[in-house]
């Protein structure tokens, strides 16, 4: 079986042309975070990136930045775990994936959402690691892009108000030199999709039901397990008052396997309370967007509810 980057070591991160044809450039030094590690895709895994170019082959080969489509490793969310992601803070596909994979607004539109394949033939190894944060404005250039790459255009969601740092949360991705179309199960060939097209992606992932995706009505799991399967496990990383605030609902849980408050039962109201304290102080303090901020509100209204 061929094998792309065959001995390929973590030295080879930093080393200078040598035993490859290519070379690490600064720049894509510092697309991590830290050193990433060597990893091994074999024939039908599958990678998906957002970008403005189709992500064809070039003069230098086939862009290296991937992410993994299934969970894989430590992505513990995949393509349709950052759709949903989206889906959650109101936005689209594209802004989410800016946020989330740290790409300035001045590199690349991120309209589009190319998904393709390990040729079957082949074995790949390439670098695995950690976004590092970037600032989403690189330059005055930048500022008017904004608007326009942030524009949503699927009803029923909103355009992006991203902060001024981006991939602040954790997410990976993979760096493959060499890549080309030979390596690619059909060639030249890509799945392409508009990503702010929110109900093309949906039915793509197979993903329905899912509020604002306008793929139809689903039942709403209760309150609780909303705020503690969902939200926060998107936007926690955010704040440290986020984290507080995602610590006390895991006590409420095991203070109410139910989920279904007790109004007398002071331990669980006591839980409510502090939460609603923590984001009454989320709110004041914190430099969020007000998007974010209010979605949190949200939360803290529900809780509220419970207490009476």
């Amino acid at each position: 079986m061929p094998v792309l980057n065959d001995g390929l070591t973590v030295a080879d991160f930093k080393a200078g042309p040598g035993r490859f044809t290519w070379s690490m450039r600064p720049g894509d030094l510092a697309g991590f975070l830290g050193t990433p590690t060597v990893v091994v895709l074999r024939g039908g895994f599958k990678i998906y990136k957002l970008t403005g170019d189709g992500a064809r082959e070039g003069a230098y080969g086939v862009t290296p930045w991937w992410s993994t489509v299934a969970p894989w490793k430590e992505d513990l969310e995949g393509a349709a775990g950052r759709y949903e992601q989206a889906v959650l803070n109101g936005i689209d596909m594209s802004s989410m994936g800016r946020y989330m994979s740290a790409v300035v607004i001045g590199w690349n539109s991120l309209k589009d959402y190319i998904e393709v394949a390990i040729h079957p033939a082949w074995e790949v190894y390439c670098f695995w690691g950690k976004f590092a944060p970037m600032k989403l404005i690189s330059g005055p250039g930048d500022i008017d892009k904004a608007a326009e790459y942030g524009a949503a255009t699927s009803p029923g969601f909103s355009d992006a108000v991203l902060p001024t740092d981006i991939g602040a949360l954790e997410a990976w991705q993979f760096y493959i030199p060499g890549l080309l179309n030979i390596h690619l199960a059909g060639g030249a060939q890509r799945t392409q999709i508009d990503a702010h097209d929110m109900v093309a992606l949906g039915r793509h992932f197979g993903v329905a039901g899912i509020p604002g995706a306008g793929l139809g009505a689903t039942k709403m799991p209760s309150a609780a397990e909303f705020m503690k399967t969902t939200f926060f496990s998107v936007v926690q990383g955010r704040d440290p008052i986020l984290k507080t605030m995602d610590d006390i609902l895991k006590q409420f849980e095991s203070a109410c396997p139910s989920l279904t408050p007790n109004p007398h039962n002071p331990g669980q109201m006591t839980l409510l309370r502090r939460f609603c304290e923590e984001g009454g102080k989320y709110h004041t303090k914190s430099t969020d967007p007000m998007k974010v901020k209010n979605k949190v509100a949200a939360y803290v209204t529900i809780a509220r509810d419970w207490q009476r």
